[in-house]
């Protein structure tokens, strides 16, 4: 994979990956998960988009690591405008889907939005989320490698984002783009009922949402194949 460029965000050096030509395509990366482990959908989403990749959503190396997802979306904002990205689309995986989306509700730079199994409103906790967390990478060796030797890096901020995740709703989102949700419906850490649907349905104006059976959290890592193409099909469809 491409290697790391590194762009001065205030006081931050955020790493972040660029593949591929044309309409620029931000894509956010999932908790503790380092942005090379996309490597495979990214290739694919490069094919019809200029990738922009950051490198940041507790990934433990900033000099004032972000507490909450709004924090992050704020340091995002900020890297796009230091790049000059202009008017963009964004794809974002579990947290980084979160992330888009919070971007999205604060910036009309932003033209549509893609989450794929972004966080939902829940009630685990942390230590539920540190028990869903051992479920899944026990499955998945591939992605274990590094994940705790990050969070251990900073173990109080770690704890704050994933209380931040345990509590993020949406409440008073009001998001005007068009907006895509793909799920699949054996993630492990955010279930998709009528209720919830309901619920983060009246935070978008414009939301499609789309759900594949017999599909994890991680899928979009280890089978991208789906995921990047309805990612395209929505992204380059008539505005």
């Amino acid at each position: 994979m491409e290697s790391y460029k590194i762009q001065k965000v205030g006081d931050e050096n955020i790493r972040y990956i660029k593949k591929g030509l044309g309409e620029p395509l931000l894509f956010l990366h999932g908790f503790g998960l380092d942005v090379k482990k996309y490597e495979n959908i990214i290739e694919k989403l490069s094919n019809k988009f200029e990738v922009i990749a950051p490198d940041m959503y507790a990934i433990n190396y900033l000099k004032s690591q972000p507490t909450s997802i709004k924090e992050y979306a704020g340091l995002t904002y900020d890297f796009c405008n230091s790049i000059k990205l202009g008017k963009y689309k964004i794809v974002g995986h579990s947290m980084g889907g979160a992330v888009a989306f919070t971007v999205g509700n604060n910036s009309s730079e932003a033209k549509k939005l893609v989450g794929i199994d972004p966080i939902l409103p829940t009630s685990y906790g942390f230590f539920g989320f540190v028990r869903k967390t051992n479920e899944i990478l026990s499955k998945n060796k591939s992605l274990k490698k590094g994940f705790y030797i990050n969070l251990l890096k900073n173990v109080k901020v770690s704890k704050k984002i994933v209380s931040d995740i345990s509590d993020f709703n949406y409440e008073n989102f009001d998001v005007k783009q068009p907006s895509l949700i793909i799920y699949g419906e054996d993630d492990e850490y955010f279930r998709l009922d009528d209720k919830i649907e309901k619920h983060v349905n009246k935070a978008f104006r414009n939301l499609t949402i789309k759900k594949f059976p017999k599909k994890e959290h991680v899928w979009l890592i280890l089978e991208p194949d789906i995921a990047a193409k309805e990612t395209i099909d929505f992204l380059i469809k008539s505005e």
